[in-house]
């Protein structure tokens, strides 16, 4: 548990943070892109890259493999956005981190999501799984322009909740967002030793 006294502000990030999401983020990308350009991605390829917007994904799998996807890499993102807005609200809830972010709230700490998501699919599912009550801010990649290992989305979830740098607490499960909270000068609680991941979702890929 966090050391409440050294802390203002609880900053988490949403993606295998708050939410056990990456089965069906990855389940989405799938099926996006076997549907759209014939290519089959495997979970282990998924997870490699954890914390890793999904654009900058695509670029690199067009890199490793020398290939080009048959639809551009910014359409299929779009698609994907948009239906990962459709189902957010079918994501898991992480129950022990829920519970932190309701003991900061009545502690009297400022609580914020800072993710690399987009804002469109972060708001609909911080809405569809009923935890925007336990959040003064919700920061996105929309709102910096710069994904994570840039500091930038937890300095700006510090500034929406006025809280300094150096008295807010990261919760994140990717080293790519530990290294950006770092740079932000804040501290970090890794939560990926505490909670039970899921599976990839095997109706949309066998390919693991």
């Amino acid at each position: 548990m966090p050391d409440w006294e050294r802390y203002d502000a609880l900053l988490f990030d949403w993606d295998g943070t708050l939410v056990d999401s990456q089965p069906l983020n990855y389940a989405v990308l799938a099926q996006v892109l076997r549907e759209w350009c014939q290519v089959d991605i495997t979970w282990r390829w998924y997870t490699a890259a954890r914390g890793t917007r999904t654009p900058e994904r695509l670029r690199q799998w067009e890199q490793d493999n020398d290939r080009t996807l048959a639809v551009p890499a910014d359409e299929v993102f779009a698609e994907v956005r948009a239906r990962l807005a459709d189902r957010a609200g079918d994501v898991r809830v992480f129950e022990p981190v829920r519970a932190i972010a309701i003991q900061a709230r009545a502690r009297g700490l400022r609580t914020a999501i800072a993710t690399g998501a987009e804002r469109e699919v972060a708001l609909a599912g911080v809405r569809g799984t009923g935890l925007s009550e336990l959040f003064d801010a919700v920061v996105t990649f929309d709102d910096v322009g710069l994904g994570k290992p840039d500091p930038g989305i937890f300095l700006a979830a510090a500034l929406a909740v006025s809280v300094a740098p150096q008295r807010c607490l990261v919760l994140e499960d990717s080293g790519i967002g530990i290294r950006a909270a770092a740079a932000a000068g804040m501290d970090v609680l890794d939560v990926r030793p505490y909670l039970p991941y899921s599976a990839p979702c095997q109706a949309v890929s066998s390919k693991v």
